[in-house]
């Protein structure tokens, strides 16, 4: 009864949306399966339903028990690379990369996706030695990776499609790429249509906000760092009013950050030094004494006042 169940919500949405099947399941599996979902006669593999489910802005997490003894495994170590990343265990993510490649099956474009931009982010091992790829290798790999679920993928079309999480992940990725090589050009172009695509087609929920708030906080600082201050603060209240909501606080730091920084440059002097006296104890907090450290000398230099 479950999977009827499960299929007839994914087609309730689908035509809530006005999407076609060909539409909702481009790169993650054919219409005709698409059909028999839809229909309770297939159960989709996990990876697959969770594809499905994001694309349509659905929660995923009930379904979890529907997962075989593979797809556990698959998913408790997707859940450890996760955490190499956060934790910056390079060779350690590497390693548990090579655990789970002979689980999947070829066409499980989903978790081949996950892992490619897990790659990009933890590096390659040469000997012994952990080396980051090169811009151009991060883009082939990211472009790669996505078009794997959106084969007609173009960058300067990012509109034309709806997205799971794991693929708008993808999308920020190629715009920290090239934000971090000075194309800033191309990533503000990104940012722009990731954030339109956001705000036009999704709900903002428990299991999107972290990355919701990611592109926000991308994007902010970099209008901020190309001068567009009004641009800059508007985007950044944003992504704040999702860290309060939802509690949230890890890019809570970054985003105070650009309010402050953005109302200094446009001549709000008393709410710049509010915005970055909470940015500073906000990096304190979250255990990020760097960043703390360069908010404090912002502070002494624009306000000639030093925070305790």
């Amino acid at each position: 009864m479950k999977q009827i169940h499960i299929g007839e919500i994914i087609k309730q949405r689908r035509i809530e949306l006005n999407l076609t099947q060909e539409e909702l399941c481009e790169g993650i599996c054919e219409p005709p399966t698409m059909s028999r979902i839809e229909k309770g006669r297939q159960t989709p593999s996990h990876s697959k339903l969770k594809a499905l489910l994001d694309r349509l802005n659905l929660p995923s997490e009930k379904y979890y028990a529907m997962m075989s003894k593979n797809e556990l495994e698959i998913e408790r170590l997707k859940n450890e690379i996760i955490d190499c990343n956060t934790r910056q265990l390079n060779k350690e993510g590497l390693l548990k990369i090579n655990e789970l490649i002979p689980l999947l099956d070829e066409d499980d474009h989903v978790t081949h996706q996950f892992i490619a931009r897990s790659r990009v982010l933890l590096g390659k091992m040469i000997g012994e030695t952990i080396v980051p790829y090169s811009a151009d290798e991060k883009l082939d790999i990211l472009f790669n990776a996505i078009k794997m679920t959106i084969p007609n993928f173009d960058v300067d079309e990012i509109g034309r499609h709806w997205y799971s999480l794991d693929e708008m992940k993808i999308i920020n990725q190629i715009g920290v790429v090239y934000s971090e090589n000075n194309r800033d050009r191309e990533a503000l172009d990104i940012y722009y249509q990731l954030m339109r695509h956001i705000k036009k087609r999704l709900v903002v929920n428990s299991n999107n906000v972290s990355t919701t708030i990611l592109v926000a906080y991308n994007y902010s600082r970099l209008l901020c760092r190309r001068k567009q201050y009004i641009d800059a603060f508007e985007i950044a209240e944003w992504g704040m009013q999702h860290v309060v909501e939802w509690g949230r606080a890890s890019h809570a730091g970054g985003l105070l950050y650009v309010l402050g920084e953005s109302k200094y440059r446009l001549g709000d002097i008393v709410s710049s030094k509010d915005y970055y006296i909470k940015s500073y104890y906000a990096f304190q907090i979250m255990g990020n004494p760097e960043s703390a450290a360069a908010i404090r000398e912002n502070i002494e230099e624009y306000y000639s006042f030093i925070p305790h």
